[in-house]
């Protein structure tokens, strides 16, 4: 615009020295401005498409700079779900190997625990003094009752090796002494 003010005002003076020197300038510069303009009218147009594809307002209602500010904030958005999905994948798969090797190191490790008419009898009398037949109940009615046996057998001896029955030992086994002791055989074999 001023460069066609000035030309303007050299031709009133009746001089070319200025029209000379920005005439070439002035047609590539207004050559220039129709391209961009023209450019601005594609790029308008092609922004009304994308917002119709988009199901957005049409352009006086959208602005290009919220609407591409809404599409990188999807993107960032996308993208962190993305992932956040996938670390939680391979977190969960990470675990479910442990998981396995855990398990695997459980099998090689332990033996499996046997029921106590599979355990070998011979601690029980160790730890009771009571002998129990194998394959017999582990329960403090039956050591009672096995208890209750050898007393009565401990006092036919005692009777049957002195004639005097009023001098019969107390120094057997009684029922709490046995009850105390199966206790102690039932934490230390881990029931």
């Amino acid at each position: 615009m001023q460069i066609t003010n000035g030309i303007r005002l050299d031709q009133k003076d009746n001089s070319s020295l200025f029209s000379d020197q920005m005439s070439s300038f002035l047609e590539r510069a207004e050559h220039l401005r129709d391209e961009c303009g023209q450019m601005l009218d594609e790029v308008d147009e092609e922004f009304r498409a994308l917002c119709s594809y988009f199901a957005a307002p049409p352009p006086p209602a959208t602005a290009p700079d919220d609407f591409f500010a809404l599409v990188s904030s999807f993107v960032k958005t996308f993208t962190a779900t993305v992932t956040q999905v996938d670390e939680k994948a391979a977190r969960q798969q990470k675990a479910s190997m442990l998981g396995r090797e855990r398990q695997a190191m459980r099998s090689k490790a332990k033996p499996k625990r046997h029921t106590i008419a599979e355990r070998p009898t011979t601690h029980r009398k160790k730890l009771t003094g009571i002998d129990i037949p194998p394959g017999a109940d582990f329960s403090p009615s039956q050591v009672f009752k096995a208890a209750e046996e050898k007393r009565k057998s401990s006092i036919v001896m005692t009777k049957a090796s002195t004639a005097d029955t009023s001098n019969i030992p107390v120094d057997s086994v009684d029922a709490e002494m046995v009850l105390k002791a199966a206790r102690r055989a039932s934490l230390n074999m881990g029931l």
